[in-house]
């Protein structure tokens, strides 16, 4: 019987089997059972995730068994569409269908004596699971548009990355299907179940892509990858280093060379700076004081700052007024709701009151400009403000 190659036979301290490397137990208990089924003719379903070996472990199964000789046929049952897969594989014979000008052998009959591996199973129809249990209960088939049954040989290895017992009771997938592919199941683990192995696995694959095999990678960027859950599991680890290799010539790769996609391999590049704070949290000194425009009128200051002292917690808090833009004396001090005197004058605002046209004095009796005790009459009587002044300045 084969054995698998490595520790203790060799004092490694991992297996190598099939190009497929680990140390883990998870590993290694995958190994004895490929061996063990590899002496029986009996159906196998391979379970795992994608990108965990499945057609490697079935092609180990078939190189390890009697039928090493005999063809080894792989279908993808979830790329061909249901109508051609059932021509993929139990063929036609001519005249079956339009366009069909001679007979074509499917992939039951090509595989002879070998082992036909179905991959995706949980993806054909179920009108398909049932001519499919037929094949393998009765080890007979007939191709599309003959009456005589055909007998195929094969031995039938089956995988898919779908949990099949979920599948019976929605519907999707036969019980009795499933028990005839399940006599022998294997489930492989996923990468992230078997971290111990990444070191091993990216030493292979760096050895497999690199001419000179002399390419290595270091302490941190070998923790970040086994730090990584790679949902695409080996085959993901494979793309990568391969594409570490190919778009760096430097012998040892580091951190940055990690590519940064999905964010989960991005390299320390510095930490970033924090967001800018809003306005209203902590800053009230007047260098961080929101600037008001000088034109803003004291209404809309006003506003503001009783917004800010109908804040819940923040009643005449000294916050609220810096915020406004004015200041107080202390904390029994009202706050200011006028600015200091000749503020307009001084940013060139003009406050005067509104006059009337000169050529239209005021209607009833109203006074016109240039009328005496007109306000905006510069020199007028007693009691008459200078023109220019402020309502409320002396």
């Amino acid at each position: 019987m084969p054995h698998v190659k490595g520790d203790p036979l060799d004092g490694r301290g991992y297996a190598t089997f099939n190009s497929m490397i680990g140390r883990s137990k998870a590993m290694r208990h995958v190994f004895e059972m490929t061996l063990r089924i590899a002496t029986s003719d009996s159906t196998v379903l391979i379970t795992g995730e994608s990108g965990t070996g499945k057609e490697l472990i079935a092609r180990t199964i078939h190189d390890r068994s009697r039928r090493a000789e005999q063809p080894f046929v792989a279908v993808n049952c979830g790329a061909i569409p249901d109508d051609l897969l059932e021509n993929e594989l139990f063929g036609h014979v001519k005249g079956a269908f339009t366009g069909a000008q001679q007979s074509r052998s499917g992939r039951f009959v090509t595989a002879r004596e070998g082992t036909i591996f179905l991959d995706e199973i949980g993806e054909i129809s179920p009108r398909l699971q049932a001519k499919l249990l037929r094949v393998l209960q009765e080890r007979e088939f007939n191709p599309l548009g003959s009456d005589v049954a055909r007998r195929t040989h094969a031995r039938f290895v089956a995988a898919t990355n779908r949990d099949l017992r979920e599948a019976i009771p929605a519907g999707q997938f036969r019980e009795d299907l499933y028990y005839r592919l399940a006599i022998l199941s294997l489930e492989l683990p996923p990468l992230r179940d078997r971290r111990e192995d990444i070191p091993l696995l990216v030493g292979h694959f760096l050895k497999r892509f690199s001419r000179d095999h002399r390419r290595t990678i270091d302490r941190a960027a070998m923790e970040r990858l086994q730090a990584y859950d790679w949902p695409g599991n080996v085959r993901e680890m494979e793309n990568l280093i391969e594409r570490l290799i190919t778009l760096n010539d430097h012998r040892e790769f580091h951190v940055h060379d990690l590519p940064e996609f999905d964010g989960y391999m991005k390299p320390d590049r510095g930490r970033q700076p924090p967001p800018p704070e809003p306005h209203h949290l902590h800053r009230t000194n007047a260098a961080a004081r929101p600037r008001l425009p000088h034109a803003a009128p004291v209404g809309h200051l006003q506003r503001r700052l009783n917004r800010r002292r109908r804040t819940p917690g923040r009643a005449g808090s000294r916050h609220g007024a810096a915020v406004a833009g004015f200041t107080r004396a202390g904390p029994a001090a009202p706050v200011a709701l006028y600015p200091p005197r000749g503020y307009f004058q001084g940013h060139g605002l003009d406050t005067r009151p509104r006059r009337a046209d000169v050529d239209h004095p005021a209607p009833r009796g109203g006074r016109g400009v240039g009328a005496p005790g007109h306000a905006g009459r510069a020199g007028g009587g007693p009691g008459q403000r200078p023109q220019g002044a402020v309502a409320g300045e002396p």
